[in-house]
């Protein structure tokens, strides 16, 4: 008797973000982006945010949806990451959307000082 086992892997294993989302913008020249890392740590520390952006005219919505695994876990705990690039923003400011497990942050991106003021949510500006 012959007996044959298969594997298949379904893809990358997918988290919940259990805790908050810190934030900071960057800046160089006139691009912008979001570093975020999530406030849980995880067994990787090159574990991704998955989320979704949607630009309009003024406004600005992120939505963190997980994290996934790496293909290759580099061992040491730490937060999962992503670095959002925003692009060229011409405009003085922009109104900013977070949303978390269905909370929502909002706040304001003042493009002239580089600046993003948030209100009260589960994201906030690191420290």
């Amino acid at each position: 008797m012959i007996l044959a086992l298969y594997s298949c892997k379904k893809g990358p294993e997918e988290f919940q973000i259990q805790e908050g989302v810190k934030v900071l913008l960057t800046e160089q020249g006139d691009d912008f982006s979001i570093e975020a890392r999530t406030e849980n740590t995880f067994s990787c520390e090159n574990y991704l945010i998955i989320y979704e952006l949607k630009q309009d005219e003024d406004e600005i919505f992120i939505e963190f949806k997980h994290v996934e695994e790496a293909e290759l876990c580099y061992t040491a705990i730490g937060p999962a990451r992503i670095t959002i690039e925003l692009g060229e923003l011409m405009l003085p400011s922009y109104e900013f959307t977070f949303s978390l497990n269905d909370s929502i942050t909002k706040g304001t991106l003042t493009t002239s000082s580089a600046i993003l003021s948030l209100g009260e949510g589960n994201v906030s500006l690191v420290d």
